[in-house]
């Protein structure tokens, strides 16, 4: 069975479309192809209508007036797991209307789309990925709908792989990428190579050493001097055991373009997870790398970070040709006592643009979650976190945006499918610069019906 998937995403802003976003999804036909059976995969979907209030919906300093707004939206969730295929697509759309038009009524669609196809096994895959989220316009303004820039990135090629007795394996993934952003001299194509040599001299330890050349061109001729080339070459070392997991990674990256010459720097990862009990788990990470946002989005793992365009500690991505040395240490603790969830955690890091100096940062993250299954069909949700970024560059001087953000959910489960869910949240920024500091308050009351409830 051969299937081809294509999706229109129409972005509209008043009466003005400014946005139409095509994407085929040619790849889809290799995750239907190799079905043996038409109905394997599972499929779920969601549908839900939002009620909110807004004491501040614009987030700017002195607010004319409070705002309610009416969403809809819809969530598609599939995932393929046999030995032929590993597959997910999630798809979701929101409308949102504002009765006031303090705010500009918007529509949002997120999409993670990824597939391993095996055509030989442990010798030849084919490896699909689509993510169409948003970045920012500017990163030094408020995260609304106005400064979002939409992009859709899709990454594809095969995997071959070559085993050599129990121990070595050799690996080389070559791969076409396409960028497309809302402004169009910011697209950009990509191919690469990356290979592998992989030694697991048990089933505890691995040794691995990684190289990778990339080309990146722009397509907008007038930007042709920010083609770059890449190469990266790094040695990894992971362990594990029935408590501990280790990795740790280093190597060199080189960068060479028109513009900027050549440049060399350093990249690393250290990793350590400590399952300390059955109900906790402590993970420490440090690491240093050279990205961009374009390879920033590629790097994100689920719908759920895409949806907010990046980790907890970084906020929205800016919109940027630019590439950037990003370095960050975080530590997280999670524990379940009982009906309770904890997760706590901190990170510090730093953002170094090659160009834009404005951009360059110090992010500074705390943060508390936890939830409460008080009964069978009703549970409490609570998340909280203080932010504070310095943009150590500006003309006026240094900015320090101190950003909090608190959220509290009330989630009650009338029957197998459809939930009630209350949630209250205030966001507040405090800037040393002059008309961004603002304070918005929230509540929002939703009903949700969930073919099956997924974090349950």
């Amino acid at each position: 069975m051969c299937l081809r998937l294509q999706i229109l995403i129409f972005l509209v802003s008043g009466n003005k479309v400014v946005m139409r976003f095509q994407v085929l999804l040619t790849s889809i036909s290799f995750i239907i192809l190799s079905f043996n059976n038409a109905y394997s995969a599972e499929l779920d979907y969601a549908l839900g209508v939002d009620v909110g209030a807004y004491s501040n919906v614009r987030q700017v300093e002195n607010p004319a007036d409070n705002e309610v707004s009416e969403s809809v939206r819809g969530s598609i969730f599939i995932n393929e797991n046999t030995a032929d295929l590993i597959a997910s697509v999630n798809l979701t759309t929101e409308t949102t209307n504002y009765q006031k038009n303090i705010q500009t009524d918007f529509n949002q669609s997120d999409l993670f789309a990824s597939a391993l196809w095996t055509l030989s096994p442990n010798h030849y895959e084919w490896y699909f990925l689509d993510i169409y989220t948003q970045t920012a316009r500017d990163l030094l303004q408020t995260n609304l709908p106005s400064n979002r820039q939409s992009v859709n990135a899709l990454s594809t090629g095969p995997n071959f792989i070559w085993r050599f007795g129990k121990a070595n394996t050799i690996r080389i993934e070559p791969r076409i990428e396409n960028f497309r952003y809302e402004i169009n001299e910011l697209s950009n194509n990509r191919l690469n190579t990356t290979f592998q040599w992989i030694h697991a001299p048990s089933k505890n330890t691995t040794y691995a050493l990684l190289s990778k050349y990339e080309q990146t061109k722009y397509t907008a001729s007038n930007i042709s001097e920010s083609d770059f080339d890449q190469f990266d070459a790094n040695l990894r070392f992971t362990y594990t055991n029935n408590k501990n997991s280790i990795e740790l990674e280093g190597g060199i990256i080189k960068i060479e373009s028109n513009s900027f010459g050549d440049k060399k720097d350093n990249q690393y990862r250290l990793l350590l997870v400590n399952q300390r009990t059955r109900s906790s788990v402590a993970t420490i990470e440090v690491n240093k790398y050279v990205t961009d946002t374009s390879r920033s989005i590629t790097s994100l793992n689920t719908v759920d970070t895409v949806a907010t365009g990046s980790d907890i500690d970084a906020g929205l991505l800016t919109t940027s040709n630019d590439l950037f040395v990003s370095e960050r240490t975080l530590v997280d603790y999670n524990r379940r006592f009982g009906e309770v969830e904890l997760a706590i955690g901190m990170s510090r890091g730093t953002d170094d643009y090659f160009f834009r100096d404005s951009l360059d940062r110090d992010i500074n993250n705390v943060y508390v979650q936890t939830q409460w299954d008080n009964d069978r069909n009703s549970e409490v949700n609570f998340q909280y976190s203080m932010r504070e970024l310095e943009y150590s560059q500006q003309v006026s001087g240094i900015r320090i945006d101190d950003d909090t953000y608190g959220q509290l959910d009330y989630r009650y489960r009338i029957n197998k499918n459809m939930f009630y869910i209350i949630s209250y949240s205030i966001i507040e920024r405090d800037s040393t610069a002059t008309g961004v500091s603002f304070e918005d308050k929230r509540i929002l009351f939703s009903i949700e019906y969930i073919t099956r409830d997924r974090d349950s």
